[in-house]
């Protein structure tokens, strides 16, 4: 669930094919027939039945994904609790197919769904282990809030999410959880910069700059070099 420079929704002709994470529900069909105790072989012939009815394969795919995620859904209904996070991994991929096809309000909705089962796996029940997971369903919403005009939800949302960032960086060490939070923090700044606060926005970029700086000479990673790049951008201007 990465945060990356503010654009316009990528046009799905440009996506597919590319190996996006939401490029094959295939697999994801098969995974839900499974876990309904279903063949799932018949995910090859549920996708010939669902490119005959909608031919396009941006519809296709989004249709594919609504019947795995029924699938999904009623699974846990009838008691597979341990299936919720597939369910809302699978929301989340969903939501990326959605937000390519520029239905940012409907990949907004999902990223609802997948914050409301980890914040109360996480937080209600315990699962620690899927803090990051929650920083990252926040971090996505965040982006899909902003994209629909609402810079100051984003920000709070920005703030949630690097609360919910710093104790793991702390556990870690920092390197590339280091550089997830300060990426957070970069987009905050950035938003408060779109609407007026240049002194904070501009504080928080350099902080963001001074920690993707430390990443970057811990982890070598790339993404990180990236992400450094892209606020040396932003302070540029």
């Amino acid at each position: 669930m990465a945060c990356g420079p503010r654009t316009e929704a990528p046009r799905l002709s440009e996506l597919l094919g590319t190996g996006a994470k939401w490029a094959n529900p295939s697999k994801w069909l098969e995974k839900a027939l499974r876990a309904a105790g279903r063949a799932p072989a018949e995910a090859a012939a549920m996708m010939a039945q669902l490119t005959e009815v909608f031919g396009t394969e941006p519809a296709v795919k989004l249709a594919a994904y609504d019947e795995a995620k029924r699938l999904y859904t009623q699974v846990v209904r009838d008691g597979r609790k341990d299936l919720e996070v597939d369910l809302a991994m699978l929301c989340e991929t969903k939501a990326a197919l959605q937000f390519a096809m520029g239905d940012v309000a409907g990949a907004d909705q999902e990223r609802d769904q997948v914050v409301a089962i980890v914040e109360r796996l996480a937080e209600q029940e315990g699962r620690l282990e899927l803090s990051s997971n929650l920083a990252n369903a926040y971090a996505s919403k965040s982006i899909a809030v902003r994209d629909l005009g609402d810079s100051r939800g984003a920000v709070a949302l920005y703030c949630r999410t690097i609360s919910l960032w710093e104790p793991l960086v702390v556990q870690a060490g920092g390197g590339e959880l280091a550089s997830q939070a300060g990426w957070t923090l970069a987009k905050r700044g950035e938003t408060l910069l779109g609407f007026g606060e240049k002194s904070q926005g501009l504080r928080e970029l350099r902080s963001t700059r001074a920690r993707l700086q430390a990443a970057a000479t811990l982890t070598g990673s790339e993404n990180v070099q990236r992400r450094l790049a892209q606020v040396e951008a932003l302070l540029a201007k």
